[in-house]
Parts: C-alpha cells; structure tokens; sequence
C-alpha cells in the first residue's frame, strides 16, 4: 500500500500553488533589490522542467501552438487593462504624441531593422524575418510594472506615463504586421492586391473598431457601475471582479465584430477610469487587476523557463548576438532619434528609449502567426524570440529600480496626494 500517490493532476495543483505562494511572497522580499524577478521565474521554471524531465506543451505542435497562444494571450490582455486603468493623463494632453512618436515611428522601423536583422544575422528567408520583426515589435506590459505608472493619483511622471501608454497600445498595432507577415509567407512574397486588402482590412478597420468598440464599452459598463441603480450604484459594494466584466466584455466585443481585443481592452479600460477618474473605486480595480496578472504571470514566466528547457538544444550563438544588438542597440537608437525634438529631453529621453522592454506579447504573437501558417523555421522564431525575452528581463530588470530611483532624485518626482473622492466626473 502507497502511502504516498499523486496523479498528475494534483501535482499540477501542488506546484500551482507553490508557484502561487512565491508569487506573493517573492516581490516582497526583493522589493528595493536590484534583481528582475521576472529572470528569477524563468530561471526557477528552467531549472525545474530540466531537473525533473518533463515538458511543456510542444510549441511545434498544433495543440501547443494554441495553448501558449491563449495562455499569453490571457496574461497580456490582463495586463493592458490594469495599463489602461491606472494612467491619469487625460486624452486632450500633449504627452500623447510622444506615445505617438513611439507607435508610428519607432515601432514601424524597429520591424523594418529587426526583419533585415534577422535575415542577415539568422538567415531567415523574409517572409520569415518580417514576423519576427512583428512579434518583437511591442514593448510588454506584463514585465515592465518597474517603469510604469503607479496606482490611480499617485505617480505620473513623463517617463512612466509614455512607458505605460506605449505598452498599452502598441500590442495592438503590432497585429496588422503580423499578418503582413503571414499573407507575405501565404502569396509567396509582395503583391498590390494583397497589399490593398491588408491595409484597409487588418489596419484601418481592424485597429478603428478595435478603438471605437473599446470606448464605447468602456462608457457603457462605467454608466451601469457607477449611476446603476441610483440608489445604490453598483460600485459602492466595492467589487473588484467588475474589472474582469470590463477585460471580458471590451475583449470578446471587439472580436466579434473584426476589431482587435487588445487594443479595444486597453481603450475601455482608460475610458472607464476616465469616466470617473477620481473615484476611490478606481483603486480597488487597480489592486484586483494587480493581483490576478501578478500571478497568472509569475506561472506562465515559470512555464516559460520550461519552454527554454525544452528548445535549449536549438538555441545557438548568432541568437544571442541577435537579441543583443536588438535590445542594446536597435530600439535605443531608434527611439532617441525618433524622440529629437518631442516633449521628453534629456535624461527622460533616454531612459524611454532603453527601455523597450520585450516580453510575453512577444510569446503570442508568435504562437498566433505559426498556428496560422506554417513558416518552415518554428525552432529558429522560437529560439530568437525565447533569447530576446531572457535579454531583455536581464538587461531592464536589473537596471529598471536603480535607474528610476535616480530619476526621481534627479527631476524631484514625488507621489502626488491623493486627490480620490467619492464620486466625480471627466468626460472623455
């Protein structure tokens, strides 16, 4: 007779919570600690996964190909939402265009130098080495909490708000260039009729119902929480679970009708924060969010580590270099002359610049493009991205606490009092 007998299924449960368990209590220890905790994940799924032999679902596979997909995709649309909820910058304020500058140039020519990268360095075939310039496109919003923007009137400094507010929308526009990618690799190279589709299809319709579908969600579900019933609105039970109804809903909404979720999550989430912008209630969305993507992102970076395990005898030298020169060099250079002229200077210009942080957007969009099409290099696109993820927690993880603590000792930057009310209003 066993004394001891798990299944697989309760010893998923058992390192779930474990992971669980470390999710919370890890930040706390290495608060104020120059480490990237994000690393220390991987490192411990790396670790884990190669000590005891087991893999993780095979991304080459079609059923892998789509778990990792919906499992990133989950993290990153979480993360977008508490991006969206928590900035305080209105929409009529000029710091928007240097999110702007960010989306519409840096972002379009880190693609162009990450493609050629990729064919000269991996000698990847275009159509190739154009998708993995698309899912290298957006900065993360799950790896970079260290650079954004606080919780709701508390911080908003130049630097952290066009951090947060890139990474809250570029996710989304980085999807019209992976389909580029994948009609590219479809139609055997480039052609004007494709061409027309993709661009009135994928860019203007998709990225305009995404935005439009997001704001008008956004107000809708704020109207119901905070005037219905006018008695007592449902705010006032202070229920945190309301920001899942918000990711839920602007998400499922926006894809049923051939807009792009992310982007519709981000907008409906800073369209409800703006709805009543000075609302305690704001605080407890932001908490509620926090959590959850805190945790669910602490076991995908650890299934990640596991994902390295599983491709390390794929992994090569020219990847490594890749990954440096883009994280280090492309999308630095790139952004600090993209930015000559803007609201941000100095400094501030540099650190935005630096920090372009690559993460588990990364991991989704690639997921989503080779389970579309099969582009002939999964172990090559698997390997580069995996390294430049590894780089990048590296090199901004470790930087991210020294690097904004000088900056607010160098510029003064100080938590705001709380201006938080019980009710209040802004239109949008």
């Amino acid at each position: 007779m066993k004394l001891i007998s798990f299944d697989p299924y309760e010893w998923a449960m058992l390192g779930a919570g474990l992971t669980l368990v470390v999710g919370v209590w890890l930040p706390q220890i290495l608060v104020k600690r120059h480490f990237t905790i994000a690393l220390l994940y991987v490192l411990a799924g790396f670790l884990f996964f190669r000590f005891f032999l087991i893999e993780v679902p095979n991304p080459y596979s079609g059923i892998g190909q789509r778990l990792w997909e919906k499992l990133s995709e989950f993290v990153v649309i979480i993360s977008l939402l508490g991006a969206g909820l928590k900035i305080d910058t209105p929409p009529t304020s000029g710091e928007w265009k240097t999110t702007g500058r960010l989306l519409f140039l840096v972002m379009p020519l880190c693609i162009l130098v990450g493609a050629w990268l990729g064919s000269t360095m991996l000698g990847l075939v275009p159509a190739a080495a154009v998708l993995l310039g698309a899912v290298l496109a957006p900065t993360d919003p799950v790896l970079a909490s260290d650079v954004q923007v606080g919780p709701p009137n508390e911080q908003n400094d130049k630097v952290r708000f066009t951090l947060t507010s890139e990474a809250g929308l570029n996710d989304g526009l980085a999807f019209p260039f992976t389909y580029f990618a994948i009609h590219m690799a479809e139609e055997g190279g480039l052609n004007s009729e494709w061409l027309f589709t993709w661009f009135w299809q994928d860019v203007l319709y998709k990225i305009g119902v995404g935005v439009m579908a997001g704001f008008l969600m956004g107000r809708v579900l704020a109207y119901l929480v905070f005037r219905v019933p006018r008695e007592r609105p449902v705010f006032a039970e202070g229920m945190g679970a309301i920001a899942i109804c918000v990711l839920f809903i602007s998400y499922a909404g926006a894809e049923a009708i051939g807009g792009y979720g992310f982007m519709s999550v981000f907008v409906a989430a800073y369209a409800f924060r703006r709805s009543e912008h000075t609302n305690k209630f704001n605080i407890i969305l932001h908490e509620f969010t926090y959590n959850l993507e805190h945790v669910i992102a602490s076991l995908v970076l650890i299934f990640l580590g596991g994902l390295l395990a599983f491709l390390w005898p794929t992994l090569s030298w020219d990847m490594l270099w890749y990954a440096l020169v883009y994280i280090l060099l492309v999308r630095p250079i790139i952004a600090w002359l993209c930015l000559l002229g803007s609201r941000i200077w100095g400094a501030q210009r540099t650190i935005v610049s630096y920090f372009g942080i690559r993460g588990i957007g990364s991991v989704y969009y690639l997921a989503y493009a080779l389970a579309n099409y099969d582009f002939g290099v999964a172990e090559r696109l698997w390997g580069t991205v995996l390294v430049v993820i590894v780089v990048s927690s590296v090199a901004h993880g470790f930087s991210a606490y020294p690097v904004m603590e000088w900056l607010d000792k160098r510029y003064g930057y100080e938590k705001p009092e709380s201006k938080i009310e019980t009710t209040g209003e802004e239109e949008i």
